[in-house]
């Protein structure tokens, strides 16, 4: 069982390729320019000069880092085109 599944298990839903990864009630996303602001929001209270989309980007590395092949990485990115994701 993957961690995604236990996890969504845990919470007592399933999780598929079309959940939401950030919403309220689990139905309805939340916008992502909300996402984007409140992330900036924290990394400036910590300190750290960040935003989304570099968070992206690091998630890539780590997983490339790690072994994944770049298709894998690219789909958990939602990727269409796996050639952008070693850039």
């Amino acid at each position: 069982m993957r961690v995604r599944d236990a996890r969504g298990a845990d919470l007592g839903i399933s999780i598929t390729a079309e959940t939401t990864i950030f919403t309220c009630d689990l139905e309805r996303p939340i916008p992502s320019d909300t996402v984007t602001h409140y992330v900036r929001r924290i990394a400036e209270r910590v300190g750290v000069d960040t935003h989304l989309d570099a968070l992206r980007h690091f998630a890539a590395a780590q997983m490339i880092g790690d072994g994944h092949d770049v298709w894998t990485v690219a789909g958990r990115l939602s990727r269409r085109d796996a050639s952008v994701t070693p850039r």
